[in-house]
């Protein structure tokens, strides 16, 4: 039976959704009514029927910098646990290198963390110093930058490879496109060449935001982005410069090499080998399209681009981290921050 018409595996997938939001009240009338809910995704998807909502936007502030968050209802939920761990999750990780960390189970940030130091001393044991370079490399606008012709072109290519019954991956590439389509833009406001502009260059996720909704008349769409907090979008952004990856590892062969999602270090003996990689990246932008940008040359402009390993990276093979402070001590700095606060008048009653 095609997976994505069994009713246990959309049951077991709407549990997997249920247990991420168990405390909502949608969640909760959700799990009230799941194996009915069960029995209509399974009609829905084997008629075709099935339409995924766009979700709820809205906006965080994460460490000083603005989001555009999308939350799914729990039916769409359900069907993308389906895809993304029945189907997609599956059929990108044989293609996946080690050092690639994001949204996937039993890495995260901690191993991205350890990785990198893993690298560093390697770096040491193998050239009895700590003289190198590291180039550090952000994808600027990376989700909402990523076109989705050339985002099907890249999990199109994988599906065919990942083994699955033919109707099965019918069905997981008709699921991506409809996908796809919740996350298009609304650009009916502007004109062809202002919406031609747009597939190639840099935009802002929230440039809906506050507009007029009479403007919005849903006439023309832009075919670009992945919503952050859905599903498929981690999936994509784990494995959508896969090219840069393989380049990195494979071709230049530089070990110290990590990503984690729109950022990714390397780490040489050689200024010019990772600026060689990097230098690689307009023309493999073709396919990769959002923006790169060196950290260094954006934030400090009259410094090298890439930092040597002198100083606190390394010292005798090892790196030097800042002490985590004891609980003592934080019982003893609030203690303080409290004092100040009193004497400033500003302590509650």
């Amino acid at each position: 039976m095609n997976l994505f018409y069994d009713a246990n595996n959309i049951y077991e997938a709407g549990a997997r959704a249920i247990a991420g939001s168990n405390f909502k009240q949608a969640t909760q009338l959700f799990e009230m009514n799941q194996l009915l809910e069960t029995a209509h995704l399974q009609r829905d998807l084997k008629e075709g029927r099935y339409e995924p909502e766009p979700g709820q936007k809205f906006i965080i502030s994460e460490r000083g910098k603005t989001r555009f968050i999308t939350s799914n209802v729990m039916r769409d939920k359900t069907v993308n646990h389906v895809l993304c761990d029945e189907v997609l999750s599956p059929s990108i990780a044989p293609f996946v290198i080690y050092d690639n960390d994001a949204s996937q189970k039993g890495k995260g940030v901690k191993h991205h963390r350890d990785r990198i130091e893993v690298q560093l001393h390697d770096y040491y044991q193998r050239h009895g110093n700590n003289q190198g370079w590291i180039l550090l490399v952000d994808f600027s606008g990376y989700y909402p930058n990523i076109p989705h012709d050339k985002c099907l072109e890249v999990m199109d290519g994988f599906l065919d490879r990942s083994g699955l019954q033919p109707d099965e991956i019918t069905v997981a590439k008709w699921l991506m496109r409809k996908i796809l389509r919740t996350f298009e833009l609304d650009v009916s406001r502007f004109s062809d060449e202002e919406i031609e502009e747009m597939m190639h260059t840099k935009i802002d996720p929230m440039m809906n935001v506050g507009v007029d909704p009479k403007l919005l008349t849903g006439k023309k769409m832009l075919r670009k982005g992945c919503d952050i907090g859905s599903q498929p979008s981690q999936n994509i952004g784990i494995i959508y410069p896969y090219r840069l990856d393989n380049y990195a590892k494979i071709v230049r062969g530089v070990k110290g090499y990590g990503r984690y999602t729109d950022d990714f270090h390397a780490i040489h003996e050689s200024r010019g080998v990772p600026g060689g990689a990097s230098g690689r990246l307009p023309r493999d932008r073709q396919r990769v399209r959002p923006d790169h940008q060196r950290k260094e040359d954006q934030d400090q402009p009259d410094r090298p681009a890439v930092p040597d390993l002198k100083g606190p990276v390394l010292a005798n093979g090892h790196r030097q981290s800042r002490p985590e402070n004891q609980p003592e001590e934080r019982h003893q700095r609030a203690q303080e921050a409290q004092g100040i606060q009193a004497a400033a008048g500003c302590w509650p009653d």
